[in-house]
């Protein structure tokens, strides 16, 4: 029998490690839906819920400038507050550099952070700087949602509206509809997914989840 040293995490996935979190930490008893969606949802308001979320900046992205980076952070962090139909406040915003790094690259990363945040009505609140061997940028978003507004992973329905973003003429999200239909066996007639400037053929209808897909 495989023990958890013989187990690799992409053999078992998000959900499994979703699982084993739920069945081992304990639950907030402000917390309305446990472990599990894209933010923490705590119940403190009796109008609004407080949106809590965290998201590193990937590998991939420090191969670009400082300001893209920073500005990524914002987005990553805020779009989790956001598909849940809240409204992000602020960020606090983790720089972890090498030694190496200039104070130019630093301070780059920081200021299109709050640019892009009041973007949003929204500031960088704090954070941590520390030295690190490699570049490594991560943020911690708050936000509200109004109680009635709240969108969850499981509350989509027939007939919703599924947007998705494009970038460079990529179909982005179509990927992860057919992941999501073969994963969970679905089978779904062919159709025609609208995009601008052209149509795929795709599944007709769409899971049941609200989050995105940023990461």
């Amino acid at each position: 029998m495989k023990t958890d040293s013989d187990i690799l995490l992409n053999q078992i996935g998000e959900f499994s490690l979703h699982e084993w979190l739920s069945s081992t930490l304990a639950r907030n008893p402000l917390d309305p839906i446990g472990i599990g969606d894209d933010c923490v949802v705590l119940d403190i308001d009796s109008n609004r819920y407080l949106l809590l979320t965290t998201d590193r900046v990937p590998l991939s992205a420090y191969k670009r400038s400082s300001s893209y980076v920073g500005k990524l952070c914002v987005t990553h962090n805020f779009s989790d507050i956001i598909c849940k139909g809240g409204l992000p406040i602020g960020l606090l915003l983790g720089t972890y550099v090498p030694r190496e790094t200039s104070v130019e690259d630093w301070k780059t990363i920081i200021i299109a952070a709050r640019d892009w945040a009041a973007k949003f009505n929204a500031y960088i609140l704090g954070g941590d700087t520390k030295e690190s061997p490699t570049l490594c940028i991560v943020g911690c978003a708050v936000g509200f949602v109004e109680k009635s507004k709240l969108l969850r992973r499981d509350t989509a329905n027939s007939g919703d509206i599924l947007a998705v973003t494009l970038a460079n003429a990529r179909k982005i999200g179509l990927p992860w509809t057919y992941i999501l239909s073969n994963s969970l066996h679905w089978n779904l007639p062919g159709a025609r997914l609208r995009f601008p400037g052209g149509a795929l053929h795709g599944p007709k209808s769409f899971p049941p989840i609200s989050r995105d897909n940023s990461c």
